[in-house]
């Protein structure tokens, strides 16, 4: 059974949770690893630039959407692909 008061802070939670995720994975590819080489290893693998570039403003624009609670059921599936 679902508790009615405590039900949306869980979403809340979670929601703020997986916004953390999509933004560790930018932090992950800015700071520790480098972008250059990031974008270079995934350029030789035979990724598009373009498929780069949407990598990069998905996770962004998923990020920010989840934190202010935006399309938060659409975004989340962009997670589990």
């Amino acid at each position: 059974m679902i508790d009615s008061r405590t039900a949306p802070y869980a979403a809340l939670f979670l929601r703020l949770s997986l916004s953390f995720l999509f933004f560790a994975h930018i932090y992950r590819k800015f700071a520790i690893i480098g972008f250059d080489p990031w974008w270079s290893s995934l350029h030789k693998a035979g990724y598009a630039d373009w498929m780069l570039s949407y990598t990069l403003v998905a996770e962004f624009a998923g990020a920010i959407l989840l934190l202010l609670g935006i399309y938060s059921r659409y975004i989340s599936l962009l997670r589990c692909q």
